[in-house]
């Protein structure tokens, strides 16, 4: 799960809860989520990312899959790593008489050959139609099945592209932690590594309210990162410590976007 801040401001001043200096308060954090994309493969999370096309002895049909293999490649870049087109990865496999370029073994031996996290092989298209084929295999998916897709050149990438949401977390701190509220500005300014870093000195602290909030901000730092597992760790950890007011609506979140 990757997010963007929305165009509103934080509203700090206007979520504070009235609470005991000693309790937890909080600030709403509007966001939008990345949750998967229309073809049901989610690419966020860090993962690397190649596409393969195959070698052609017909000079213009080789030209035509490169520039299809650019055209997917470029359109994931724009979608996933901010515009970068140095990070998936382009290449050609000789093509190979009487290979199943949609067998779940080629496309593993891709995963491996490239050492990459997702693999697309585009195998197949039709210049007078302008239709392709294109076989995938997420290997950080928790499933070994080999996803195929075909449809129009022109759209070809469109299916990937991911699908935003808006959503306003909750983060928390307490007043009586100087740490907690250095974190709770660096969050602000998105910056989430500086902020974890706090956050993880504070889980072990005796207050059973900072180390509740503590362990729930590194959820939400966890999930923003794209770890929804480790993020449900730490929101358990917060649970069991004290369950804060934002913790189901969280978990909703977090299992809804690992379907």
């Amino acid at each position: 799960m990757i997010m963007k801040q929305t165009a509103c401001t934080l509203l700090v001043a206007a979520a504070f809860l009235m609470l005991a200096s000693c309790s937890p308060q909080s600030y709403l954090l509007p966001m939008e989520i990345r949750q998967g994309s229309v073809s049901g493969m989610d690419l966020g999370g860090g993962k690397t990312i190649s596409v393969v096309y195959l070698s052609d002895s017909d000079t213009a049909a080789q030209s035509r899959h490169f520039k299809l293999a650019e055209q997917l490649a470029r359109s994931l870049e724009d979608g996933y790593y901010g515009g970068n087109h140095e990070a998936v990865d382009l290449y050609c496999l000789d093509r190979t008489i009487g290979a199943d370029y949609t067998a779940r073994d080629t496309l593993i031996s891709l995963i491996v050959r490239t050492g990459d996290d997702v693999v697309f092989l585009l195998h197949g298209d039709n210049p007078e139609t302008e239709t392709y084929q294109l076989s995938a295999l997420d290997s950080m998916s928790g499933s070994d099945d080999v996803l195929s897709f075909a449809g129009k050149v022109a759209d070809l990438g469109k299916e990937f592209a991911p699908i935003w949401r808006q959503y306003v977390f909750e983060l928390y701190f307490t007043e009586s932690s100087s740490r907690l509220s250095e974190a709770a500005a660096l969050a602000e300014q998105m910056r989430w590594d500086e902020a974890a870093d706090l956050w993880l000195k504070e889980v072990g602290s005796r207050g059973v309210y900072r180390r509740s909030c503590s362990a729930y901000n590194l959820a939400v730092a966890c999930a923003i990162k794209g770890n929804k597992a480790l993020a449900l760790q730490w929101l358990d950890r917060s649970d069991a410590v004290c369950k804060l007011p934002a913790s189901d609506a969280l978990r909703k979140l977090l299992k809804h976007s690992s379907k």
